[in-house]
C-alpha cells in the first residue's frame, strides 16, 4: 500500500474518531441546555400565570368579603323568619342584591336560598361540594349557565357572627371569560405553546388551543397532570432529570412541559409546547455539525494530501535516482529539495552515484591503459572474470563500466550462437 494511501486511511479514522466522539458530545450538551432554558421559560411562565390567576380569584374573594358585611345583608341573615320584620328586612337585602348584582345570592347553613338575584327563596343547593363538605375557605366552582350560555365560576363562603359562629353563607357568580384570558394568552410561548387548567376530576376547565369544547369534556391523564395532583404542590425547576425529558400531551403530540398547582382552587395550571417547535434549535445545530464536519473532512483531506505530497514526492524521486543508478545512469544527478532528512537522503544518494561513477571511470582508465599495452588479452581477461562474478551476483551487471558492459553482452551473443 502506497504512502499516500495510508496517510488518508490514517486521516479518514482519525476523524470519524473525533467527529463522532466531539459531535456527539457536543450535540447532547446543547440538547440537554436547550431543554434546560425551555423548562426554565415554561417554569417563569406557568408561575407568572398562576400568580396571575390567584391574584384574580383573591380579588374576587376581596369583593365576596365586602358583601358579607353588608349591614342590609347581616340583619336579614341574622334575623329568624318569625320575627315581624323578617319579610321586610328580605325585601331590603333583595334590592341591595340586585344593586350589587353579580348573581349574588344569600344562602342558610343547610344550602337553602333566602335571598338571590337569579333564583327564587326556597331553592334547595344542599347537594352541592361546598355544603357536603366541612370547609372554612372560600370555595370556587366552575359551571355552565344554560340560561346565559357561558360559562360563570362560583365564589362561596360562610358568613360568620361576632362570636366566630357559621350563621349562613354568601356567593356570587363571575363570568370565566376572565380567567380564559388569563390561560388562553399566548405570549412567548411560539405557535405550539398553551396554558390551560384542569380540576381535580383531571378534566380540562379551561379552552384549548388546538381543540374545540374542552370544557369538561377533555380528560387529561398526561404525565405532567399526574404528577400534579399527586404532590398537590408546584413543580420545581429541574426537579428531575425526568422533568427535562418529553411526552405526550392530551393530543397525542411530543411536549415539553411543566405545571403550578394553585391550593385555593385545587386546580392544576398545564403549560406546554411541542418538542417539534422548541426543540428546532437542535435540528439546526445538527445541520451545522455535519455542514462543518464536511468542510472540517474536505480541508483536512487537502492538508492531509500536501502532506503525503511532499514526503511521496522525494522518496519517488529517489527511486527514480536508484533505478538510473540500477541500469549504470550514473550521470544524472539525485536532486531533491525539501530542506530536511529527505535532502539530506538525496545528498547521500548523490555522492554514492559519484563514487560509482569515479570507480567505473577509475577502472575504465585501467582497462584503457592495460588494453593499450596488452591489447585485447587483459579485456578478455577481465571479461571472464567479471563473467564468473556475474554468475554468483546479477546484479553487478547494471553498475559495470561502458566498455566491459559492451564487451560481456558481445560475450554473451557469441556463447549464443555457437549453441
Amino acid at each position: 500500500m502506497k504512502i499516500r494511501s495510508k496517510f488518508m486511511i490514517a486521516f479518514i479514522l482519525i476523524f470519524l474518531l473525533f467527529t463522532c466522539i466531539c459531535g456527539t458530545l457536543f450535540y447532547r450538551f446543547s440538547e440537554a441546555y436547550i431543554k434546560k432554558e425551555i423548562y426554565s421559560h415554561l417554569q417563569t411562565t406557568a408561575q407568572s400565570r398562576a400568580e396571575h390567576i390567584i391574584y384574580f380569584l383573591e380579588e374576587q374573594e376581596n369583593k365576596l368579603d365586602l358583601i358579607a358585611t353588608e349591614p342590609t345583608l347581616l340583619n336579614f341573615i341574622k334575623t329568624d323568619k318569625d320575627d315581624p320584620d323578617y319579610e321586610s328586612l328580605r325585601k331590603n337585602a333583595n334590592k341591595r342584591i340586585k344593586e350589587i348584582g353579580k348573581g349574588v345570592g344569600i344562602f342558610d347553613t343547610e344550602g337553602i336560598v333566602l335571598a338571590a338575584e337569579n333564583n327564587p327563596p326556597g331553592t334547595d343547593y344542599s347537594d352541592t361540594v361546598f355544603f357536603q363538605k366541612d370547609t372554612n375557605k372560600t370555595e370556587y366552582l366552575m359551571y355552565y349557565d344554560i340560561a346565559r350560555e357561558n360559562y360563570n365560576i362560583g365564589v362561596i363562603k360562610w358568613i360568620k357572627d361576632q362570636a366566630n359562629r357559621r350563621i349562613g353563607v354568601v356567593g356570587f357568580d363571575i363570568h370565566a371569560e376572565g380567567l380564559f384570558e388569563i390561560t388562553t394568552d399566548t405570549t412567548g410561548l411560539g405557535d405550539t405553546g398553551e396554558a390551560y387548567l384542569i380540576n381535580k376530576d383531571m378534566m380540562m376547565i379551561s379552552p384549548s388551543r388546538f381543540e374545540e369544547d374542552t370544557i369538561f369534556s377533555r380528560e387529561v391523564l398526561t404525565e405532567k397532570a399526574i404528577h400534579c395532583y399527586d404532590t398537590n404542590k408546584p413543580a420545581k425547576e429541574y426537579e428531575s432529570k425526568s422533568a427535562l425529558n418529553t411526552y405526550r400531551d392530551y393530543r397525542g403530540e411530543e411536549v415539553i412541559g411543566t405545571y403550578y398547582y394553585i391550593p385555593q382552587t385545587r386546580w392544576c395550571l398545564i403549560v406546554e409546547i411541542d418538542a417539534s417547535e422548541a426543540l428546532v434549535l437542535l435540528d439546526t445545530i445538527r445541520n451545522v455539525i455535519i455542514i462543518v464536519s464536511i468542510l472540517v473532512f474536505v480541508l483536512g483531506a487537502g492538508m492531509f494530501f500536501f502532506a503525503a505530497e511532499t514526503i511521496t514526492k522525494p522518496i519517488n524521486n529517489l527511486k527514480c535516482c536508484a533505478d538510473r543508478i540500477k541500469k549504470g545512469n550514473l550521470k544524472q544527478r539525485c536532486i531533491v529539495k525539501t530542506r530536511d532528512e529527505l535532502e539530506n537522503l538525496a545528498q547521500s544518494f548523490d555522492d554514492m552515484r559519484l563514487a560509482i561513477k569515479d570507480r567505473n571511470d577509475l577502472l575504465d582508465s585501467f582497462l584503457n591503459s592495460f588494453k593499450g599495452k596488452f591489447g585485447n588479452i587483459a579485456t578478455i581477461l577481465a571479461r571472464k572474470e567479471i563473467e564468473k562474478l556475474i554468475k554468483k551476483n546479477p546484479r553487478i551487471e547494471g553498475i559495470l563500466p561502458a566498455s566491459l558492459k559492451e564487451s560481456v553482452k558481445k560475450s554473451k551473443k557469441f556463447r549464443n550462437k555457437k549453441d
